[in-house]
Order: C-alpha cells, then sequence, then structure tokens
C-alpha cells in the first residue's frame, strides 16, 4: 500500500504590489516514506480573482537532466475541459483545472521525498489591493478532482491539500529604479502600478549646473512644469536626456502616484549621479579606454552591457547617434577641455560667447582641442551660418 502525498503551496514572498507578480509554487511532499514515485497530478486550481490575476504557469524544468528536486513532465499545463467542467475556458474568474503526466511511453515518473518536489509554477499578477489566496478545491464535480497519482503501482496516493499560499497585494507609491547611462542620459524603470504616475526630478540644490531643476517628466524624456499621467506599461523604460542632464551630476527622481479620487502621493526619491565628461564605462577614470568605446560604437561594434546611450555626448541635445562629433568631444575631454553645453540652469549666452562663435566660425573649429563642439549644435562637425542661426535663437532665449 503507498503511502500519500501531500500537495502544498509555496509563496516566496509575503507582499507585492498592485501591478507587480508573484510566482506561487506548487510541491508534493511525501509524509511518511523516503520518496514516492509519481505518474501524474491534477489539481482544481483556485484563487482570489479580486485580488489576483492568473499571468501564465511554467515549469522549474523543460529537458533533461533537472534542478533536484524538479521533473521534466511530458505534459504539464491547463487542458481543455470543455466538454467537462469547463473550468479552462475562462482563466479570469479565479479557477482552473492544472493537470501533469510524466511519460507513459518512456516509462518515466516523478520522485516525491521528504524534500519535496517542485511540480510547476503559478504566475499571478496584483490585480487590486488586499489579501491574495491561492488554494485547491478536493473536487469540482464527479470527474475532476485534485489527486496524486502514484506511479508503481497506478494508484491514488493523494495526502494532505494546502494550507492556502496567500501574499499581501498593496498599493504603495514605488519609486523608479533610475540608473545613469553615461553623461548624458538617465535610464528610467516605471515601478509596479495599475493605476498612472507621473515622474518629478530634482537637481542637486548644492550644482549651480542643476539646483534650479525641479520638473516633471514629459514621455518623450524632456521636462515641463506640470506632470503627465499614465500607466507603468505605457511609460515603459524611458530616458531623460537633453540640456538639464549633464555629466558629473546628481538628480532625485520621484514617482508621483494618482489615485482613484484624483489625489496624488509620491514616493521617496531615488538618487542618482551621470557619469564624468568624457568618461563612457562609468568608471569615474578618462583613458584611452573611452576613446575605443567609441570608435567601436561608431562602427556598430559593442561590449556586452555597452550601449549608444553611454558613448553618445554630443551634440548638446544628444541625438542618439554616434558620430565624429562624439568621438571629438571624448578627445577634447582627454585633453582636458571642459564640457561645452550650457546647462538648463545656467544663464544663456552672452557677448563673450558670440566671440567665441566668430572666432570658432573662422578658424578650425569643431576638432580637438578647439573647444568649439559647444556650438555645433547640428553636430555636422564644423560651425556654419546654420549654427550661427542656432545660437540667435537661443541667445534670445528662443
Amino acid at each position: 500500500m503507498a503511502d500519500p502525498v501531500r500537495l502544498e503551496w509555496q509563496v516566496p514572498v509575503s507582499q507585492i504590489n498592485a501591478g507587480q507578480t508573484v510566482e506561487i509554487r506548487l510541491r508534493a511532499v511525501a509524509e511518511s516514506v523516503p520518496f514516492e514515485r509519481v505518474a501524474a497530478v491534477e489539481v482544481v486550481l483556485t484563487w482570489s480573482a479580486g485580488t489576483l490575476r492568473l499571468v501564465d504557469q511554467v515549469d522549474p524544468c523543460t529537458s533533461s537532466p533537472c534542478p533536484a528536486g524538479t521533473f521534466a513532465w511530458s505534459t504539464s499545463g491547463f487542458p481543455d475541459d470543455s466538454a467537462a467542467e469547463g473550468l479552462n475556458t475562462n482563466l479570469d474568474d479565479g479557477d482552473a483545472l492544472y493537470r501533469a503526466f510524466a511519460s507513459l511511453v518512456l516509462g518515466e515518473q516523478a520522485v516525491v521525498d521528504a524534500g519535496g518536489l517542485w511540480i510547476t509554477t503559478f504566475r499571478f499578477e496584483g490585480r487590486a489591493p488586499g489579501i491574495g489566496w491561492v488554494d485547491m478545491r478536493g473536487d469540482a464535480g464527479i470527474a475532476v478532482r485534485t489527486r496524486v497519482i502514484g506511479g508503481d503501482p497506478i494508484m491514488d496516493i493523494t495526502g494532505g491539500l494546502g494550507p492556502a499560499g496567500e501574499v499581501l497585494v498593496v498599493d504603495d507609491c514605488l519609486p523608479p529604479d533610475v540608473t545613469a547611462e553615461g553623461s548624458r542620459y538617465l535610464r528610467v524603470e516605471p515601478p509596479p502600478r495599475l493605476a498612472p504616475i507621473a515622474f518629478r526630478i530634482f537637481g542637486d540644490a548644492a550644482d549651480p549646473r542643476v539646483s534650479c531643476i525641479a520638473r516633471y517628466v514629459q514621455p518623450d524624456g524632456t521636462l515641463a512644469l506640470l506632470p503627465f499621467f499614465q500607466t507603468p506599461a505605457q511609460w515603459g523604460t524611458f530616458r531623460i536626456a537633453g540640456r538639464p542632464v549633464v555629466p558629473g551630476a546628481e538628480y532625485d527622481l520621484e514617482t508621483v502616484c494618482q489615485d482613484a479620487d484624483g489625489s496624488t502621493r509620491t514616493s521617496d526619491p531615488t538618487t542618482v549621479s551621470t557619469w564624468a565628461w568624457g568618461d563612457t564605462n562609468g568608471d569615474g577614470l578618462l583613458a584611452i579606454d573611452d576613446l575605443t568605446r567609441v570608435i567601436d560604437g561608431t562602427e556598430g561594434r559593442f561590449d556586452p552591457g555597452v550601449t549608444v546611450w553611454q558613448l553618445d555626448l554630443m551634440p548638446c541635445r544628444p541625438d542618439g547617434v554616434l558620430d565624429q562629433a562624439d568621438l571629438n568631444a571624448v578627445g577634447d575631454a582627454l585633453l582636458g577641455v571642459p564640457y561645452p553645453c550650457r546647462s538648463a540652469c545656467e544663464p544663456g549666452f552672452d557677448l563673450d560667447d558670440y566671440r567665441r562663435l566668430q572666432s570658432c566660425l573662422t578658424g578650425p573649429a569643431v576638432l580637438p582641442p578647439g573647444g568649439c563642439s559647444g556650438f555645433d549644435f547640428n553636430a555636422d562637425l564644423r560651425v556654419d551660418l546654420q549654427d550661427v542661426a542656432r545660437f540667435q535663437r537661443e541667445f534670445a532665449g528662443l
């Protein structure tokens, strides 16, 4: 007579945010013997559909050799049961039928011991604040029930079920994940949430280049006085760039959460610092490797982890293109030429700048160490009448 096998839930975290996913594991444990052989598992799955949404189901092992404590099932998932109880006709209503079979043709069987067998994983998304739970029903009609089928001999060896797995779903206003991507870009990953959010950025109050920055981020990465609300899924991963983002500066970025009644809440800030001018790998040093990295990038070669945005230094409003202007910028930095562009907080162009523009217009301008790259507004490697026209607009504050 075979001894029973208990089915239980394993929930790795106790709390998630609405919009965040949690992976809940279904496990089998031999209750009283060193091990049991299992040929099949059938589970009538039920969950709190008001707080959790079933996203998908994934197995811990899909091919041999499997990690210890797992098994490669021949079939595993939600079968078509429309001709029977119909639990799987709608996987959004809080119940489903899950089945896993070992290969009878190959004679394979899962081994369940006191350490347990990780059968499969169900992924759920937090739908609304509250207690989210996942459980097993003993049956769902005449032909469908939760059971473990032993493999030697073939028989029902179902033991205890549960208890239910629980996770607390909250609606906290979480800070964004922000990283510096070079000296000219900030990469933003929105926090999990279902309701709309906006982002507000502040410059370091002690840094005159960015101390005036207290603006809301727009979908295109620019800044404005008013917030722009949309869901994290609509935001996606985005980058902040332009005149407000300068090399070697510190910023605070916070999430502004909008609730159903129109009120807003603000997260704790995420603090991030851009890389130094000319530094293309974030090590805080200037070396020939920084130039080599940009050369490779202009030719389409990128080492693992290196992105276009880490290497895109010029023009003053970065264009996402790697070209000679970026090479010149690193060359200038290596020769000690300071960052040539004005930040959003610095005064506009003045007559001294106009005199510098004239010398760049008539001289061998942009190539290092000329220091004229800040006037090459269109990054065409020369200071010409187009740049003069752009300078005049900037001079006038347009």
